[in-house]
C-alpha cells in the first residue's frame, strides 16, 4: 500500500455483503452505487493556535509612527485573517496586512492619535488568544523621556576654553526634532589660563 502524505485523508471501506462470485470461486470485483465518491477535505482549524507578537502590540506604540506586529497562523490552520483597529473616539483605522507566504503575517498600522486604542484579532471569524488587544498609544514625542549626561554638564565646573562633550538620549522619548542652547551666567565667573579670575563678562574675556 502505498504511503501517503500526511495531509491526505485515509479512506476505511467496509462490505456488508458479499459481491457475486466468479466461475473460479472468487468473489467479483464490485462498486457501489454513486462510486466514486467525491468527499471535500478540510484542514483542521483552531483559532487558539493563533499568536500575536511584535511591538506594535507594546507599551511603546507612538502616534504617527509606522506600528508592526506579526500574526502566526502557521499552525492553526487555513482561514480567513481578519484584523481591526479601532482608535480613541471608536472609528476604524487603516490597517495593512500582509501575507508572508509561510503561515505568517505582517500587519502594519499608523495611529492618527494618542490615546486608548483596540486592535482585535479574528481567524476563523473567532477571536484569538488575547484578543482584542488594549494599545495606549503615547505622543509621538516626550520631551520628559529625554536624558543628557557626561563630563559637559557636571554640576562641579568645567574648564574653560576646553572642548567638552556630553550625550543626550533620546530612544525612549519618540520622534521629534533635537535643539541645543547654551546660556550663560552674566554673572559668571571665568577662570582664564592666565589664571586671572574674571567675573561677569562673555566667555573668554577678561574684564
Amino acid at each position: 500500500m502505498p504511503l501517503l502524505p500526511p495531509r491526505c485523508p485515509r479512506v476505511l471501506v467496509v462490505p456488508l455483503s458479499p459481491c457475486r462470485p466468479r466461475a473460479g470461486g472468487d468473489a467479483a470485483p464490485c462498486r457501489a452505487a454513486g462510486s466514486p465518491f467525491r468527499v471535500p477535505v478540510q484542514d483542521v482549524v483552531d483559532p487558539s493556535k493563533v499568536k500575536c507578537s511584535g511591538p506594535g502590540l507594546g507599551p511603546s506604540v507612538r502616534a504617527r509612527l509606522p506600528q508592526t506586529f506579526t500574526v502566526d497562523c502557521s499552525a492553526a490552520g487555513l482561514a480567513p485573517l481578519e484584523v481591526t483597529l479601532l482608535g480613541p473616539t471608536g472609528l476604524a483605522e487603516p490597517v495593512e496586512v500582509r501575507d508572508n507566504g509561510d503561515g505568517t503575517h505582517k500587519v502594519t498600522y499608523t495611529p492618527a492619535t494618542d490615546g486608548p486604542y483596540t486592535v482585535a484579532v479574528k481567524y476563523a471569524d473567532q477571536e484569538v488568544p488575547r484578543s482584542p488587544f488594549k494599545i495606549k498609544v503615547l505622543p509621538a514625542h516626550d520631551a520628559s523621556k529625554v536624558r543628557a549626561s557626561g563630563p559637559g554638564l557636571s554640576a562641579s565646573g568645567i574648564p574653560a576654553s576646553l572642548p567638552v562633550e556630553f550625550t543626550i538620549d533620546a530612544r525612549n522619548a519618540g520622534e521629534g526634532l533635537l535643539t541645543v542652547q547654551i546660556l550663560v551666567s552674566p554673572t559668571a565667573c571665568l577662570v582664564p589660563p592666565r589664571g586671572a579670575l574674571s567675573c561677569g563678562g562673555p566667555p573668554g574675556i577678561p574684564r
